[in-house]
C-alpha cells in the first residue's frame, strides 16, 4: 500500500527533485520572480553547467542579464535561443532580443527581431506594439540624422563665406 501512495503522490510534487538541472532552473525562476536577478542568474548558470545546450536555460540567462542592464550579454544569450525548435520559446526569444536591442537604441535591429517574433506568433500584441515603437524610433533617428547633415552643410557654407 505504501508503494501505491508514493506513486500516486509523486506527480503532484513534480519530478524536479530527480533532475538537478530542473531544480536549479526552478530555483532561479523563483528568485527571478522575487526580483533577485543576480541570484537567479547564478542558479541558471549552475544549471547550464550540467546542460549547456538547453534553450530554456539560455533564455533565462538572457532574461536575467537583461534585467541587470547587461544588454550585450543578454543579446548574445537570446541570439542562441531564437533558432530553438520550440516555436513558442523562439518567438519569446526574438521578442526579448528586440527589447534588448531597443534598449541599446538599435531600433532597426529591434524591429527585425519583433518581426521575426510575430512570424512565429502572429497574435502577440506586445510584439506588434513594440514593433510600431521601434519603427517610430527609427523614423525619429533618421529625421535627426538628416537634420544633422543639413546643419553640417549649412555650417560648411557659412565657413566658406567667412574666408
Amino acid at each position: 500500500m505504501r508503494y501505491i501512495w508514493v506513486v500516486l503522490v509523486l506527480p503532484f510534487f513534480g519530478f524536479t527533485f530527480l533532475d538537478p538541472v530542473a531544480k536549479k532552473n526552478e530555483e532561479g525562476n523563483d528568485l527571478f520572480q522575487m526580483g533577485e536577478y543576480d541570484a537567479a542568474l547564478q542558479q541558471y548558470l549552475q544549471a547550464q553547467q550540467n546542460a549547456p545546450n538547453r534553450s530554456e536555460l539560455r533564455f533565462n540567462v538572457g532574461d536575467a542579464l537583461y534585467k541587470q542592464g547587461k544588454y550585450d550579454e543578454a543579446a548574445q544569450e537570446l541570439g542562441q535561443v531564437v533558432e530553438s525548435e520550440d516555436s513558442n520559446l523562439s518567438a519569446r526569444a526574438y521578442y526579448n532580443l528586440g527589447n534588448t536591442l531597443f534598449r541599446q537604441e538599435k531600433f532597426e535591429e529591434a524591429a527585425g527581431a519583433y518581426k521575426k517574433s510575430l512570424m512565429k506568433n502572429p497574435k502577440d500584441q506586445d510584439a506588434k506594439v513594440n514593433l510600431e515603437l521601434a519603427l517610430e524610433k527609427m523614423q525619429q533617428q533618421e529625421n535627426k540624422d538628416e537634420n544633422k547633415d543639413e546643419n553640417k552643410d549649412e555650417n560648411k557654407d557659412e565657413n566658406k563665406d567667412e574666408n
